[in-house]
């Protein structure tokens, strides 16, 4: 998956290689970058030094799937409603894909909160259904905000529920709530994480997972 690989660790790569070996490299330059040096992906894939094959027939997903020709139109650059456009519009021969369209901002957190409350019944967990906002802690419709409207809809207070209060910002006064059965995504990296017997396990930046139970035995 080369385009999330940097150019240091891609030149540690082309040096551990044999003379005459032959490389065959897989990777999508419409995803994002690697965090290390160079758009390598890219920077290959343009160079015209070596051959490329595009594969351009998608068949993870249905082509009628308004999810695939909505991203499509993303990835070529076309616009999917006009400027002005407000309301609700499927997209897709499945009706998969539907466009909520709002010119007023303030509305737009009861929205995403009133569309969280239409499906969490519709799925098998809470495992299966996913808010995706581009502003961590900014603003009213950040991460942290819904968050906790989520969170006081599908895991509200309870007596029979231990949590704990994790503090960002003492003098802000900011900070969550964490409680027992809420979902939560690891955001760093730990590789010396200790698991009930002691033993040291190594956990990674973007894995899901529920609390089962909070220990407040200890610190």
């Amino acid at each position: 998956e080369i385009s999330l690989v940097g150019g240091r660790i891609f030149l540690k790569l082309i040096e551990a290689i044999k003379t005459n070996s032959k490389l065959i490299i897989i990777g999508d330059d419409g995803q994002l970058e690697s965090i290390g040096c160079m758009n390598l992906a890219r920077d290959l894939i343009e160079s015209g030094v070596i051959p490329v094959v595009r594969l351009t027939e998608p068949h993870r997903q249905a082509k009628k799937s308004g999810i695939i020709t909505e991203s499509m139109k993303i990835r070529n650059y076309e616009q999917l409603f006009d400027r002005d456009f407000e309301g609700i519009d499927i997209r897709g021969e499945l009706k998969d894909f539907e466009l909520h369209v709002l010119q007023d901002r303030d509305t737009n957190r009861q929205i995403m909160v009133e569309y969280f409350e239409k499906w969490l019944p519709k799925v098998d967990s809470i495992m299966d259904i996913q808010l995706l906002v581009p502003v961590k802690e900014r603003g009213d419709c950040s991460v942290s905000m819904l968050n906790a409207d989520i969170q006081a809809i599908y895991n509200p207070p309870s007596k029979n529920k231990k949590e704990v209060k994790v503090t960002l910002n003492k003098k802000l006064n900011k900070g969550y709530i964490l409680r027992e059965q809420d979902k939560v995504m690891v955001l760093k990296n730990n590789y010396k994480t200790k698991n009930m017997n002691e033993e040291t396990i190594e956990i990674f930046n973007g894995w899901l997972g529920i609390i089962e139970k909070i220990d407040d035995s200890v610190d």
